[in-house]
């Protein structure tokens, strides 16, 4: 689309346009650029346009819902029967059905859908939340960059990125562990 190109607001076309995108699960970005506009445009459309805003988010809710009880289920026991096709030989060396067994089985709950289940449905009260509060003492001692030349303050730059670096990984091996520990929850 080129660049400054003002797009008129049609309300007979584009509410029904943006369900339709919605309903096929496009994001709003893509429902943008399926409409040829802008992603500002498409935004200053959602808020000036009530219709337009609406459309949007009825077309996602159905797409939505699908997923969330997907996601649901993958929290919970399912049962499943398993089929299974027993083959022989008959007397001309043809392979025939012998019998069909059926297997009811359970399948787990997904562990990773729990964890963001969880984490999302708590998210106010923080009680399943994945957010690590690290707190970094320390400090960088001896250096003392008044009154240094420009050659003493490269060196000393390269010396705080060293002791930088080493920090970070420190830091990330202290991160590292941490997820472990979550993970195996």
């Amino acid at each position: 689309m080129p660049a400054g190109r003002i797009t008129k607001y049609d309300p007979d076309i584009y509410p029904a346009w943006a369900w339709h995108l919605a309903t096929n699960g496009k994001k709003d970005d893509e429902i943008a650029d399926e409409m040829d506009i802008a992603p500002s445009t498409f935004y200053e459309w959602k808020k000036i346009h009530k219709e337009f805003s609406e459309a949007v988010k009825k077309g996602k809710a159905p797409a939505d819902a699908t997923v969330k009880q997907s996601l649901y289920e993958r929290t919970q026991w399912r049962p499943v029967t398993e089929r299974r096709t027993i083959m022989k030989m008959d007397a001309d060396g043809h392979p025939v059905v012998d019998r069909i067994e059926s297997v009811d089985k359970y399948i787990q709950p997904d562990t990773m859908a729990i964890i963001y289940w969880l984490n999302n449905r708590s998210r106010a009260t923080g009680e399943w939340a994945q957010s690590q509060n690290v707190k970094l003492s320390g400090s960088i001692s001896g250096v003392n960059l008044s009154g240094l030349t420009e050659d003493e303050l490269k060196k000393s730059e390269k010396d705080i990125q060293e002791m930088l670096d080493k920090f970070i990984k420190e830091v990330d091996a202290v991160a590292a562990k941490k997820n472990k520990e979550i993970m195996e929850i």
